[in-house]
């Protein structure tokens, strides 16, 4: 830096680089090709002019890139080379030049050839171009080098991960582009061994004004279905809003994709099933500027058909995530997945974390507020729900009787808490009752705690002397 006429001294070139990486983390990319431009082309250094272009490339403005990375030539070294040619192609991908896109990602893979996301595009590039030759050639590579980078990571965790092959991930790729649309990002999950699921990004554009996540992996398992009417493999779509930060990993911004991630592992946890008309109860909000806590699966909007039918004939069904409230849930529980959803009509499908409540006749004002309550529960298991009277949880009468019977889904603990004089009028007033986190009903009465592991069919008495005592039926 010391023979550039704009930069004074590389720390001066480090902050401009620490505020370029701020303004890419905010998306703010107009201001970055702003600040950039400012700078005489003569004093530009090469890494300004790569971001410049990854500016353009984020505003869709291609054909803007792609002049600039061809005024520039590369660092002379390998990997850069590598970088710019991989961009470059991107560009002209993305603006319908597979012809151009093709010898660049080649450049790219003839350095790197062990480059996952070059081979991926190779075959997109090549497959759009109709090279029915190049097409077969890379799809080859692609899952030799798929299932060597595989047999590497599970091999060095004792287990082996459930995927889809490689032809079945082109596949599935393509229809996310053709139903949704094109995906920038990968989010790659690493942290689990039972599937590869990862995550991807399609930015804001002219048909959505909003980010997409769609998983990809998840249908690679198999569910285990009650019948051959319910699909037994699905991938799941989220919408967030434009302003989300997307790549912050700070949980306010970050727990959209955590919840997509578990419930994309959950059929496998359970060895169960989600499917339209399912609910997963989080058990309390997300997040403390919300009080969502809970979604429902349903058809996406997004989408004309929400059907993929893989290489092989099997069917994988997309389904969208609904945020809830808890008292939507509720209503859901109480009758029906198509009650709730009449009474919500055509809802949203893009997150707002302070959108109404379509049951907001039915909040109830808790005898112990949420804000106080504490961690006394903790377990891995996902059965934590419970069913509880309004004696207890807004009258805040003590429990006097308990009994535990089977779960009736995948989020049901199958306890039942009731005051003991709940009469047959008041059991059958649905609006009288709920259903909440053990750990809910734990910072009501502490002493349940030890009983929570009980079999199903076993019953409980609050006697004389306060305390419980297992009723023998």
């Amino acid at each position: 830096m010391s023979n550039n006429q704009y930069f004074t001294d590389d720390n001066q070139y480090r902050e401009f680089l620490d505020k370029i990486e701020v303004l890419n983390h905010d998306e703010e990319f107009e201001k970055i090709i702003d600040i950039i431009i400012e700078i005489p082309e003569n004093d530009r250094p090469y890494e300004l002019n790569v971001l410049l272009s990854g500016a353009y490339f984020s505003l869709d403005r291609y054909d803007e890139a792609i002049e600039l990375l061809e005024s520039i030539e590369p660092d002379d070294n390998e990997e850069e080379i590598a970088k710019y040619y991989f961009y470059l192609g991107m560009s002209y991908y993305h603006s319908g030049n597979y012809d151009e896109a093709i010898p660049c990602f080649e450049k790219t893979h003839e350095i790197d050839p062990k480059d996952i996301d070059t081979l991926l595009f190779l075959c997109f590039a090549t497959s759009e171009y109709g090279n029915d030759e190049l097409f077969s050639e890379y799809s080859q590579k692609l899952e030799a080098l798929d299932k060597e980078l595989y047999d590497s990571y599970f091999n060095s965790q004792n287990t082996v991960a459930e995927a889809y092959s490689d032809e079945e991930v082109i596949s599935l790729e393509m229809f996310i582009e053709d139903n949704i649309g094109e995906y920038n990002n990968v989010l790659r999950d690493v942290s689990t061994t039972d599937i590869s699921c990862d995550l991807l990004l399609i930015p804001p554009n002219d048909e959505h004004e909003f980010y997409t996540l769609v998983t990809c992996g998840m249908g690679a398992h198999k569910m285990n279905v009650p019948s051959d009417e319910f699909y037994d493999r699905a991938e799941l779509v989220l919408c967030l809003p434009k302003s989300w930060h997307v790549k912050s990993s700070n949980e306010k911004w970050f727990w959209p994709l955590r919840l997509m991630k578990s419930l994309a592992h959950l059929p496998i946890l359970e060895n169960s099933w989600i499917g339209w008309g399912h609910t997963i109860s989080n058990g309390e909000p997300y997040f403390d500027n919300t009080e969502l806590s809970g979604v429902i699966l349903g058809n996406s909007p997004l989408m004309e058909d929400n059907v993929l039918e893989l290489p092989n004939g099997e069917k994988v069904c997309f389904y969208q995530i609904y945020l809830l409230y808890e008292e939507e849930m509720n209503y859901k529980i109480d009758t029906s997945a198509d009650d709730l959803f009449n009474l919500i009509g055509e809802l949203n499908p893009v997150l707002d974390i302070r959108r109404k409540n379509f049951c907001e006749y039915g909040r109830k004002k808790y005898k112990i507020p949420k804000s106080i309550m504490e961690d006394l529960f903790e377990t891995k298991d996902s059965h934590t729900g419970c069913f509880a009277t309004d004696r207890i949880i807004v009258d805040g009468a003590e429990i006097r009787f308990m009994y535990r019977e089977m779960p009736l889904d995948n989020q049901d603990s199958g306890w039942r808490f009731m005051a003991g004089d709940e009469d047959d009028e008041y059991m059958n007033d649905t609006s009288k009752s709920g259903i909440y986190h053990l750990n809910t009903l734990c910072n009501y009465e502490p002493s349940i705690l030890k009983f929570l592991d009980e079999p199903y069919g076993s019953m409980f008495i609050r006697n004389k002397n306060g305390e419980f005592v297992k009723f023998e039926r």
